[in-house]
């Protein structure tokens, strides 16, 4: 018996707001500690993230597009063991890219690692933010709303993808 789970794909707007307030907050510290080697660390590293996480993904909604304004549905089967590895990079990349900028604190400046720390998490904030707000754009311009679809039988996911939903408002 295949069932199906739906969840909005979109953050809401609650989480773009402490999104804003978070990266409002690390500017702000920045422009205490008011140096310029931090504030450029922070710049390097907070494009360094944001950009490339938005390409790609920007690049594989843009796959999905096609299928999801024809079928209304973007399906790919689930692997357990893809999900596994990708789960265990991001987590490694995550524990070096905080973990890393302590390691270096005894061979920099505080500036570089306070500029390495938040500018790590600013760009993954703006990237969040940017593709939550490329999403509601694209949600808007074909009048409807995407969900993240799994498909389940019994206790295993067999596919995930997205599904498009037309507002009935039209």
């Amino acid at each position: 018996m295949t069932q199906e789970q739906l969840n909005r794909f979109a953050f809401g707007s609650k989480s773009i707001t402490l999104w804003a307030i978070l990266v409002s907050v690390s500017v702000l510290v920045l422009i205490y500690a008011g140096d310029l080697v931090s504030v450029t660390t922070w710049a390097v590293l907070l494009t360094t993230i944001c950009i490339p996480a938005l390409l790609y993904q920007h690049l594989r909604f843009k796959g999905r597009v096609k299928d999801l304004l024809t079928k209304g549905v973007s399906l790919q089967s689930y692997s357990y063991k893809r999900q596994s590895r990708f789960v265990a990079i991001v987590a490694c990349l995550g524990f070096v890219g905080l973990v890393a900028p302590l390691i270096f604190s005894g061979f920099t400046s505080a500036d570089v690692w306070l500029g390495c720390l938040i500018g790590i998490l600013d760009g993954w904030l703006m990237y969040l933010t940017l593709f939550t707000i490329g999403i509601w754009l694209w949600e808007r311009k074909h009048l409807g709303v995407l969900y993240r679809l799994e498909l389940w039988n019994g206790r295993t996911v067999t596919h995930i993808g997205l599904k498009f939903q037309k507002d009935n408002a039209e």
